[in-house]
């Protein structure tokens, strides 16, 4: 699975809901069977979703693998 690194962020929101009074079986076994993409942008500004939610466009958090892209 590919995602923007804010949105591969949230598999650890997703994860405490789908976990949160009993251990969701059918949600672990898909999410341990994916491995998820982190796409990085190159630049941001003040309007950038990643920052604004405390983050950063390199961020790791949820991302098996993080592409970045060359700049020359």
């Amino acid at each position: 699975m590919g995602s923007q690194t804010c949105d591969a962020t949230g598999i650890g929101e997703l994860s405490s809901v789908f976990n949160w009074d009993y251990k969701d079986e059918i949600y672990n076994n898909r999410l341990s069977k994916i491995t998820v993409f982190g796409f990085s942008c190159n630049n941001s500004d003040e309007y950038c979703f990643c920052t604004s939610v405390g983050g950063n466009p390199g961020n790791t958090e949820g991302s098996d693998i993080l592409l970045l892209k060359q700049v020359k």
